[in-house]
């Protein structure tokens, strides 16, 4: 028999234990002996180690053990649909794409999953860009970069109506004012149409378009590169020409907010020349819808606590208004500004 066969060799077998293996199979030695003496009925008989003869068969079960609890362990994973997974990926986002925004535990309650489930699936959908963690949720990251210029004009086109002409009520006649590129921006150069004795400058070949013929104004249009794509005037040329005036007031808009008080845009050019504008006026103002604290942009503009007055149209997530706040920045949106909502309609 192969049994026999073998017995004229009796060299001990190097113990599983000497290579580390031991604890590789969850078992002591003297369990390895125990459980080899019980499955063949033979004793070990070379000072205590299992011999070639007697190793083979039992590593041959082990290995078969472990075969079949690999086997298993597939079979488990098998269970989890990927298909499932990647559907409610894409059911959190088109949530998000109509809401804005949901919290962790009305995700768990649709979905039928755990809270860390969702958790899970927020922070890998995180990790691809998709969407933005907030405290106990999430909100959906946009970009404003890729899309066009007249696009971004139509977006939201009556709130920045409004939010032109509640601007423009903090800037009086016979001033000077500052406006840099921007769709919002546009919206308060249509709102001062009707203003005398203003000296307006900007880099915005287009506001410069919209008051050309009205009475009553100085237009001043910065010299430098001008992008074809929307009109915008940047550059160092840019930024040079603003340093030689000191307007009164200042008006920028912004691709993105940031709870914590940050103001961000996309084309770091174009932030310079937004950062020389308010650097050269003594009251600033910024006016921006609320869809821009869902979007997201790399390069910083200022900080809220610069300015002096932030122009939305609803009220500011908690975490920006402490900052405006601290600062001492004044926001005002088209419901609460004075009472007088109507006025701005």
């Amino acid at each position: 028999s192969w049994r026999n066969s073998r017995a004229a060799s009796p060299t001990p077998f190097v113990p599983l234990a000497t290579q580390g293996k031991w604890a590789h199979f969850g078992h002591s030695r003297n369990a390895h002996i125990a459980a080899f003496r019980s499955a063949n009925d033979v004793t070990p008989k070379v000072d205590g180690h299992l011999t070639r003869q007697h190793h083979t068969p039992f590593f041959i079960l082990v290995l078969a053990k472990t075969k079949e609890k690999r086997n298993k362990m597939k079979v488990n994973r098998k269970k989890v649909s990927p298909v499932s997974f990647s559907s409610r990926h894409q059911a959190i986002l088109d949530l998000l794409r109509s809401t804005g925004g949901a919290e962790v535990e009305d995700l768990s309650q649709r979905f039928s999953v755990s809270p860390q489930t969702i958790r899970n699936d927020l922070r890998e959908l995180e990790m691809r860009g998709k969407l933005s963690r907030t405290h106990g949720g999430a909100r959906l990251v946009h970009s404003a970069s890729g899309r066009s210029y007249e696009d971004r004009r139509l977006h939201r086109h009556e709130e920045k109506r409004r939010m032109g002409k509640l601007a423009a009520t903090l800037i009086p006649e016979n001033c000077s004012v500052a406006l840099n590129i921007g769709t919002s921006t546009e919206q308060v150069a249509r709102a001062l149409i009707g203003h005398h004795g203003l000296v307006v400058l900007s880099n915005n070949i287009n506001i410069i378009n919209i008051l050309l013929g009205t009475p009553g104004k100085d237009l001043r249009l910065i010299g430098g590169a001008v992008r074809p794509e929307d009109g915008a005037i940047v550059g160092e040329d840019a930024v040079e020409h603003i340093s030689r005036y000191k307007t009164d007031f200042a008006v920028i808009g912004a691709s993105a907010l940031d709870e914590d008080g940050a103001v961000l845009d996309h084309d770091a050019q174009e932030v310079a020349v937004a950062r020389a504008i308010l650097r050269n006026a003594r009251t600033r103002i910024l006016v921006c819808d609320s869809s821009k604290f869902n979007c997201t942009a790399p390069v910083r503009i200022s900080e809220i606590g610069d300015l002096d007055y932030v122009i939305t149209d609803k009220e500011p997530p908690a975490g920006f208004v402490a900052a405006a706040h601290q600062g001492n920045t004044k926001i005002m949106t088209l419901e609460t500004a004075h009472g007088k909502r109507a006025q701005y309609a």
